[in-house]
């Protein structure tokens, strides 16, 4: 890319000076030059160079020579840009920095920095480093929806807007896991709504899971000798009421007698003989009694039972 250089020469009276010779110089040499003009009625002169880089540019008139070099310092308590360009330390390229269109006088406040800070104008080319300052007093963000956070950065979490209709928001840890933001929490399922099967937005909680409908309330393996076998849920004790005869007794009681009871006799030895487990008599809430039989005579055998119903 060209660079180029425009001066004005006038004399101590302020007259232009036309005829004036613009030479251009690499910064600190005075050979070989690089491209010369001389300024015209108005003083004006104008001179380029088709690569980029540090030029001196010297103006000669007669006997006087002035150059603006470009080591030069310059401190001044105000100046006004149309177009400002700040050179890269490589030489290859520079910043062009313009302003959009002014419709009225604007104040950019530089906020006192306690240390270097990066800081970009145009964030829509680059991001916009904060280097850990913190955005105080800001109005609305938007942010554009996205179909999935950016890579991990260790010590940095993100929010971004997932791409959906309507779109979500998110947050993703430098893990990599991704958490969806102000979503209503979902509330834990009460026993009454569990028993009722209830359609809602809710969870069942471990404690609670017990109440559904379709889950034995009581179950347990009683022995051949009528005693409680080990693997059993809710039976405090069985009761042996002789031959065949046994009552189980549970931990929680059911809400009324009109629970389920089923039972199942074990013939682990498949003998050729008709083995039958009967729910015996009008239960209780808090027991239920059974008979057993082989071949339809009253007989101690084990034995699996059952019962469904509310608590």
């Amino acid at each position: 890319m060209a660079i180029s250089f425009i001066v004005f020469v006038h004399d101590n009276a302020g007259a232009a000076v036309e005829g004036a010779t613009m030479n251009l110089y690499d910064r600190n040499t005075t050979t070989p030059v690089r491209a010369t003009t001389t300024t015209d009625s108005t003083g004006k002169g104008s001179i380029s160079h088709a690569t980029e880089g540090r030029f001196d540019v010297e103006i000669v008139n007669g006997s006087s020579k002035e150059r603006l070099k470009y080591d030069d310092s310059i401190q001044m308590e105000a100046a006004e840009f149309a177009l400002l360009n700040m050179r890269g330390a490589d030489e290859a390229f520079k910043y062009v920095i313009t302003p959009g269109t002014i419709s009225a006088e604007r104040i950019l406040n530089i906020p006192v920095l306690t240390k270097t800070a990066a800081f970009f104008v145009t964030p829509a080319i680059e991001d916009l480093d904060l280097d850990g300052f913190n955005i105080d007093n800001g109005g609305v963000i938007f942010l554009k929806e996205q179909a999935e956070a950016d890579a991990d950065v260790a010590g940095s979490g993100q929010i971004w807007v997932n791409t959906a209709t309507p779109n979500e928001l998110w947050f993703t840890d430098d893990a990599g896991t991704d958490t969806q933001l102000n979503v209503a929490a979902v509330t834990q399922a009460t026993k009454g709504a569990l028993e009722a099967e209830t359609n809602e937005n809710t969870y069942a909680p471990p404690d609670l899971i017990k109440n559904s409908p379709g889950i034995a309330k009581v179950h347990g393996k009683i022995d051949s000798g009528q005693a409680l076998m080990t693997g059993s849920y809710n039976i405090a004790t069985v009761t042996d009421n002789g031959t065949g005869d046994y009552t189980v007794n549970f931990d929680v009681d059911f809400s009324a007698a009109t629970f389920t009871s089923v039972g199942i006799a074990v013939n682990a030895g498949r003998a050729a003989e008709d083995r039958v487990v009967q729910v015996g008599g009008s239960p209780a809430v808090g027991s239920q009694r059974y008979i057993t039989t082989v071949n339809a005579s009253l007989s101690n055998i084990q034995s699996e039972i059952a019962c469904y119903g509310a608590q």
